[in-house]
């Protein structure tokens, strides 16, 4: 999607006919469609059945219910996270199956990127946000974002993700004299008491669906940089996978 570099971003959404976007860095995950700019449809997933077993049947209904089909799509978005490593690569196989069926461009998006966004635009006297996503086993997928009006983006990532404990997690935000005054996602949620005790002050905000924000988010990377060649999709590993690390373990030598 080359042909939209350099140009107004905003021009060349207007010009992206469909959009189709996945997001699975949460169990429920979701699923939206925007098209001429404007999301058409946007919904989540049950999280008690496998990423495997409702995709890509999710995507394709959501095209049905609006009246669409592949064929009518413009551009593939994707959330790559980060998320539980296997609802993450079901996420990627899908839209990665659906570009080699279609030939049509895809774009990758950051959910903590997509929430940082929502949080810039719910809470306008905000200066740092910091996203929180629940990684499982008492831990935290974290990132602080910069508010910057008027940028397409919106927010500015300040450092790198962590995965870490919540508490970890602020403690270290606050040795570094960090002081978010938002923050969002369902790990903020989840550990809200933990943010309020040592963030005296700050807000929480509950989390959008995440595809409605990858979809326009993707749309505006397609215009400035072009399509995410496929074999450069990754998600966001913010710590290694649990298979990986069992096999780690499994191989180093035992003292005693």
């Amino acid at each position: 999607m080359s042909e939209g570099r350099g140009q107004d971003p905003r021009q060349y959404i207007l010009q992206v006919v469909v959009t189709l976007a996945l997001d699975t860095s949460t169990p429920d995950g979701s699923v939206a469609v925007r098209r001429d700019g404007a999301v058409v449809y946007a919904r989540g997933g049950d999280g008690s059945r496998p990423h495997g077993m409702r995709l890509p049947g999710e995507a394709l209904a959501a095209l049905e219910a609006c009246g669409l089909t592949l064929g009518d799509v413009t551009l593939l978005a994707v959330g790559l996270g980060p998320g539980p490593f296997t609802g993450l690569r079901v996420g990627l196989a899908t839209i990665e199956g659906l570009a080699f069926a279609t030939g049509l461009p895809v774009v990758g998006v950051s959910a903590l990127d997509a929430l940082a966004v929502a949080a810039a635009r719910a809470e306008v006297s905000a200066r740092e946000i910091a996203v929180f996503l629940d990684g499982a086993r008492g831990e935290v997928f974290a990132a602080r974002y910069a508010v910057v009006p008027g940028s397409p983006l919106e927010a500015r990532a300040i450092d790198e993700p962590r995965a870490a404990p919540p508490v970890d997690v602020l403690d270290a935000w606050h040795a570094e004299t960090a002081r978010p005054d938002v923050f969002i996602g369902n790990g903020a949620i989840m550990y809200g008491q933990d943010v309020i005790a040592v963030m005296p002050g700050a807000r929480l905000i509950d989390a959008p669906l995440v595809a409605p924000l990858v979809a326009e988010l993707g749309e505006l990377r397609a215009a400035v940089d072009g399509a995410t060649p496929l074999n450069a999709l990754r998600p966001v590993y913010v710590r290694r996978p649990d298979a990986e690390l069992a096999r780690r373990r499994a191989a180093a030598p035992r003292v005693g």
